[in-house]
């Protein structure tokens, strides 16, 4: 005998499992501080490559400006400023990538606690099925 209550918690269960589920699943493999520096590892390398490729565009932009800053010989100050900047990007995108990667971890947590509720739900719901149906067995016999 279908249950309509099993039913849905079934429908409920799947619909999760092919939507946000599988993303949560994954986070959950992970402590929030391993999914949290590896998040940062993460950003290291894409902020890293991102400010390279943005400090070769400005270079090519101002190519002449670049030359004359070269010819003169004065690297330090250009480097210190060029440093100086990646220190500052890079510390303003791990800050904002620590504190995503925390609220998403804790919304994930939440939304898989909610999914093993309901699994354990219908487990019981099995069991209780089962039961009643072991029950009326033996009122047969």
């Amino acid at each position: 005998m279908l249950d309509e209550e099993r039913i849905r918690l079934m429908f409920q269960l799947a619909e999760y499992e092919q939507g946000t589920g599988s993303r949560d699943l994954k986070i959950m493999k992970y402590t929030e501080k391993d999914y949290a520096a590896l998040s940062l590892i993460k950003n290291f390398f894409l902020t890293t490559v991102a400010y390279v490729l943005l400090l070769a565009g400005i270079v090519l932009c101002n190519l002449r400006q670049c030359l004359d800053l070269l010819s003169e010989m004065n690297f330090i100050p250009l480097l210190g400023a060029v440093l100086i900047g990646y220190l500052f990007v890079l510390a303003f995108y791990s800050v904002l990538v620590y504190t995503i990667s925390r609220l998403r971890y804790g919304r994930a947590a939440r939304r898989v606690k909610n999914y093993y509720r309901k699994l354990k739900a219908l487990d019981q719901l099995y069991r209780d099925e089962k039961l009643l149906a072991g029950g009326l067995q033996n009122d047969e016999d």
